[in-house]
């Protein structure tokens, strides 16, 4: 058989022969994984086997591929500059765990590493018999990672009025099933808090958020990267969607959809029902899977603006399969966005917090505008190696665009806190007891 994956000396350059290069690797593939689940009777089981399969999917070195606010790894580590992520699996278990290293820990990093994806795939394996020669108590120190590792997802974010509905929301729509459905203002935290829920159930659950594009192709291949099934430019959205059925169905894995505006048509046709509508209530939801809609307040007038248009579709079909409904509050309390500004700027003072509040109960931006303050007073205090102070969010603020009472006349004025008085600051903070100060950590937070 010729090969004709060689070229000759002289030949005309091909940037696509560098493609199949092993450095460019993936992860396994969801819909085999869900071949080798349907084998497993125990649901943990199940969870460990994807969750393993979702970290196959990662690199450690750039922010996560459907998870955006989230980085590829839950924590730093220092190692290799290419390692894959199950070398990485197989070094952090023997760092975390070395006293179940039977043999030399380079053989254990080695065997614990090729044997993983072969757990994830083979059929005959099975989990309570899986095993390595140089690693004693292989799965139960799997099931501690997996552990440590939604403990550390749900550490990346703070507890708010917003999150805590998220957090409920989801979990009772993967016990329940059906739809659920948030709906909540713009910026927020919902898209933070759904992630967050979705890292910490990697074994039970995936997050997309839809794009505005309204081609099939692309709404499949969104979901597809999600869910870790094949999304190649060449393949057709029919097979796309064949491989996301396969993989949800087979796990009963919960997707949550962020964005979900986006299952609405924007111009709706009245010969035709909504598409994506109906692919979810037919193909997931009649099949077991759980759907989690998060979305903003546009969400109620697109469905109406269907419901009125569209009367081939009878929106009493989506109403029924909604278990529950949620409605966000529009805005965060003076506690939660403490508690963000606390997450943010762990080692700033009262005064610099309640600055950063202050300067938030006025903003439009909401916890994003809170957050860009505190990331800009952060890189400020960065360039001179030192903690954020009272200063670099004063400074943030003024480049903001913000003006303190002392350099306008006074019209119209937000919140405001000079360092020493108090008295220019809303009543409401002014009564505010000291936050607690939390201990330093390299944590991340974005706004939905």
């Amino acid at each position: 058989m010729s090969n004709t994956r060689r070229s000759k000396q002289g030949s005309p350059f091909r940037q696509e022969r560098f493609a199949s290069s092993s450095a460019l690797r993936k992860g396994l593939l969801a819909n085999l994984v869900a071949k080798r689940c349907e084998v497993l009777s125990s649901a943990e089981d199940r969870e460990l086997v994807f969750f393993l399969a979702e970290l196959s999917l990662r690199n450690g070195f750039a922010v996560h591929r459907s998870c955006n606010l989230f980085n590829q790894w839950v924590w730093d580590s220092t190692g290799k500059p290419n390692e894959a992520p199950f070398e990485r699996v197989a070094r952090e278990l023997i760092e975390f765990w070395p006293e179940r290293v039977a043999k030399r820990a380079k053989s254990a990093r080695n065997e614990i590493a090729v044997y993983l994806p072969r757990l994830c795939l083979d059929p005959r394996i099975e989990m309570e018999r899986a095993s390595v020669k140089s690693f004693v108590g292989l799965i139960g120190a799997l099931r501690e990672y997996q552990a440590r590792f939604q403990t550390a997802a749900l550490s990346r974010i703070t507890k708010t009025s917003v999150s805590e509905i998220i957090f409920e929301a989801l979990d009772f729509a993967l016990a329940q099933r059906g739809i659920v459905l948030v709906e909540g203002a713009y910026r927020s935290g919902k898209s933070i808090s759904a992630q967050a829920w979705c890292q910490s159930h990697l074994g039970c659950g995936r997050y997309v958020s839809l794009s505005s594009s309204t081609d099939s192709g692309t709404f499949f291949r969104d979901i597809a990267r999600s869910v870790g099934v094949a999304c190649s430019l060449k393949l057709k959205a029919v097979e796309m969607r064949a491989r996301i059925e396969e993989t949800l169905r087979a796990q009963q894995l919960l997707l949550c959809i962020d964005e979900a505006d986006f299952i609405w048509p924007v111009s709706t046709d009245v010969r035709a029902a909504p598409e994506r509508v109906v692919w979810l209530m037919t193909a997931l939801v009649n099949q077991g899977v759980a759907v989690a809609l998060i979305g903003s307040r546009n969400f109620t007038r697109l469905q109406r603006n269907v419901e009125k248009r569209c009367p081939l579709f009878g929106l009493e079909q989506f109403h029924g399969r909604v278990r529950l409904r949620k409605t966000l509050p529009d805005s965060l309390s003076q506690d939660d966005l403490f508690a963000i500004a606390r997450l943010l700027l762990p080692h700033a003072d009262k005064p610099t917090q309640m600055l950063l509040v202050g300067y938030t109960l006025d903003a439009k931006g909401r916890v994003s505008a809170l957050e860009n303050i505190a990331k800009r007073a952060s890189f400020f205090a960065s360039k001179q190696n030192r903690a954020v102070c009272f200063e670099d969010v004063e400074a943030a603020m003024r480049e903001a665009g913000y003006e303190f009472p002392d350099e306008r006349v006074r019209s119209k004025s937000g919140p405001v806190l000079r360092r020493g008085s108090l008295a220019a600051a809303p009543p409401s903070l002014c009564n505010q007891s000291a936050p607690p100060r939390s201990r330093g950590t390299d944590l991340r937070l974005s706004s939905g």
